[in-house]
């Protein structure tokens, strides 16, 4: 069984809030199961979580 990570409250709430991706891939798996997501959905998020972290852009961040 995978061990677990713990998600800080501040980290989770700036995730919630579109104001930062998780910082790394433990964060991004506990953040989804957190959310109650079947493992399955966590892989293949975390798989997405890859794609999006390996060629960073700012398009998704609002402008102010």
């Amino acid at each position: 069984m995978p061990r677990a990570h713990l998600l800080p409250v501040s980290s989770a709430a700036r995730i919630v809030a579109r104001q930062a991706l998780p910082a790394s891939p433990q964060q991004c798996v506990a953040f989804l199961t957190a959310l109650g997501l079947v493992p399955g959905m966590v892989q293949r998020l975390t798989h997405t979580y890859y794609r999006v972290t390996a060629h960073p852009t700012d398009s998704w961040r609002k402008t102010d």
